[in-house]
């Protein structure tokens, strides 16, 4: 299965693609009564889609915004959420570690997104106050999604794990 999603920037908020344009190269603009022309002039916008993220980049952002969020943070949602906000102030221990991939798999794994045979997910402390989670997808793809996280048990702050080379 093919998946698709908006492409959201860093901050969640949905990003716009580039302008649309005419056969001639001009912009156009849509007025508050839905008719479109190349004149801003009459309190017209910029018409632009929404790009989306095909596969893997939709994989991974779906599972970002889920693991980012908190139920009930998604208003048609209620139950969807990584709720890893519990976990603050929590020691850095293996029960700790254990209730946030609980956690993880659970808001991934909602609705069905993708199977419980294909998700693997890890804790690994890095500091006193710091746990990496280890996502990986093992679903309908030639390599392995993987998706490392590191979470402040301190501050609750999530952040992307960069593995330079």
């Amino acid at each position: 299965m093919i998946r698709k999603d908006w492409r959201f920037t860093e901050d969640g908020d949905i990003e716009l693609g580039p302008p649309k344009t005419n056969d001639q190269g001009q912009l156009l603009y849509i007025n508050r009564f839905g008719e479109v022309s190349t004149d801003p002039a009459e309190g017209g916008h910029l018409i632009s889609d929404i790009p989306l993220f095909i596969d893997v980049d939709a994989m991974k952002q779906v599972v970002k915004n889920r693991i980012r969020t908190d139920a009930p943070d998604w208003m048609l949602h209620p139950k969807m959420g990584g709720n890893l906000s519990d976990l603050v102030g929590e020691p850095n221990t293996r029960a700790t570690g254990e209730k946030g991939e609980a956690l993880l798999r659970e808001a991934i794994l909602y609705q069905g997104f993708i199977s419980s045979e294909a998700l693997n997910v890890r804790a690994v402390p890095v500091n006193p106050e710091t746990i990496l989670f280890y996502i990986e997808i093992k679903e309908e793809t030639e390599v392995p999604v993987a998706y490392p996280v590191l979470f402040n048990l301190e501050h609750g702050i999530l952040s992307e794990y960069e593995v330079k080379a």
